[in-house]
């Protein structure tokens, strides 16, 4: 869509979706006042990095992100669960400098949450106050269960 058909005032949005929809309907906001995204994707988890790298230059004044990843329910049988860092996972989102609140929930596949990567958020992210991690991971170290509990 042209700059002038899209969502223009969005302050906050909610989307659902397979990869595809959600990439659709994101490159549909023009909002540059968007300060609240929830993505709720039921897909293969590695489609979402790529299309996560539309977001930066879209929505820079990104205050809070919620993140949520649904068991695959496509067609065919269910791909092979994946574990990915989570700073991987979030590579493209890096540059949103005004992140304050971070929620993620993964409800099928594996995220790497380790210290490396924790530290790479909260450096990225330098004004994040508040954090939700609800993962399945089979690689947290001592430190990050640590922070985890906190």
């Amino acid at each position: 869509p042209d700059k002038n058909s899209g969502f223009r005032a969005l302050k906050d949005t909610s989307i659902e979706g397979d990869t595809d929809g959600v990439s659709r309907f994101l490159h549909c906001i023009e909002s540059t006042v968007l300060t609240s995204l929830k993505i709720e994707l039921y897909d293969v988890i590695s489609t979402w990095i790529p299309a996560s790298a539309v977001l930066p230059s879209k929505f820079q004044y990104l205050r809070t992100l919620f993140f949520e990843h649904q068991e695959y329910v496509g067609g065919g049988p269910r791909p092979p669960r994946t574990q990915l860092p989570i700073a991987v996972m979030f590579q493209h989102l890096l540059s949103l400098r005004f992140i304050e609140t971070f929620h993620i929930y993964m409800g099928y596949e594996d995220l790497l949450v380790d210290d490396p990567g924790i530290e790479i958020l909260a450096k990225a992210w330098p004004a994040l106050t508040q954090v939700t991690l609800a993962v399945k991971s089979s690689g947290t170290s001592p430190t990050t269960l640590l922070l985890w509990q906190a």
